[in-house]
C-alpha cells in the first residue's frame, strides 16, 4: 500500500511540477500602454453613419490604414484575433489539437519562410507603412481589451498583415478544399485536362469556381 501511495504521490508531483513548468514558460500578457501614445502620431477621423458603416478621414494612407484597422476591430475583433493566430501557425495554442491542421498548413506553405526571407528587400516601403499602421489600428483597439485576446498574439506588426494575405489569398481560390480532397483517402480525383483549369484537381467535369460578390450602385 506504501509503494502504491507513493506512487500516486510520484505522479501528482510530476503533475504539479509540469504544469507549473507550462504556467512560467507562458509568454507574459503583452502591455500595450505604448499603442495607446503611438495612436497621437496619426491624423484620422472615423465617423460612422447611421448604419454604424464607419468612414475614414486622414491625411495620408497611412493614416487611414490605422483608421481601418482599428474601425475593422471594432466591428469584429473575434475574427481578426483568430486569422491573426492562424497566421502566426498559432491557432492550436488558443483552440487545441483540432486547430492543429491549420497550423500545420502554414508550416506547409512556408508562409514565414518566404516573409522573413523577403519582406525586407521586396516589400516596397510605402507598404510596409500601410501594414505597420494598420496593425497599430488593432494594437490600439486591443490595449482597450486586455482580457479579450491571447497571450501568444499581441503586439501585432505590419509583418503579421503581408504574412495574413500571404496564407488568406490562397483560399479565396479553393485551396483549402484542394488539399483537403487530396489528403481525403476515401475520395478518388481526376486531373482536369481543358483549359483554362487545367491542372487542378477535383472531382467531376463541373468544377465551381467563385468566392466572393460585390455590388456597386449605377451611381458610383
Amino acid at each position: 500500500m506504501r509503494i502504491i501511495t507513493r506512487f500516486f504521490l510520484f505522479i501528482a508531483a510530476s503533475f504539479g511540477l509540469c504544469l507549473g513548468i507550462a504556467w512560467i514558460t507562458l509568454p507574459a500578457s503583452a502591455d500595450l500602454s505604448y499603442y495607446t501614445e503611438k495612436a497621437s502620431d496619426y491624423r484620422v477621423e472615423i465617423i460612422r453613419d447611421s448604419l454604424g458603416i464607419p468612414h475614414i478621414y486622414g491625411e495620408t494612407d497611412t493614416d487611414v490604414a490605422f483608421g481601418l484597422g482599428f474601425a475593422h476591430s471594432e466591428d469584429d475583433f473575434a475574427t481578426i484575433h483568430d486569422v491573426l493566430l492562424a497566421t502566426r501557425g498559432l491557432l492550436a495554442s488558443e483552440y487545441g489539437y483540432s486547430a492543429a491542421k491549420t497550423d500545420y498548413v502554414v508550416g506547409f506553405m512556408g508562409v514565414w519562410e518566404a516573409i522573413e526571407t523577403n519582406y525586407d528587400e521586396q516589400v516596397p516601403a510605402e507598404i510596409k507603412a500601410i501594414a505597420d499602421a494598420y496593425a497599430d489600428g488593432v494594437n490600439l483597439y486591443a490595449a482597450t481589451r486586455a482580457d479579450e485576446f491571447s497571450r501568444f498574439l499581441f503586439p501585432v506588426t505590419g509583418k503579421d498583415i503581408v504574412a495574413g494575405f500571404t496564407f488568406k489569398t490562397p483560399m479565396f481560390y479553393g485551396f483549402d478544399k484542394i488539399l483537403g480532397e487530396l489528403n481525403d483517402q476515401r475520395k478518388t480525383h481526376e486531373l482536369a485536362k481543358t483549359p483554362p483549369l487545367s491542372f487542378q484537381w477535383r472531382e467531376t467535369q463541373d468544377l465551381q469556381l467563385g468566392s466572393q460578390g460585390i455590388a456597386i450602385a449605377p451611381h458610383r
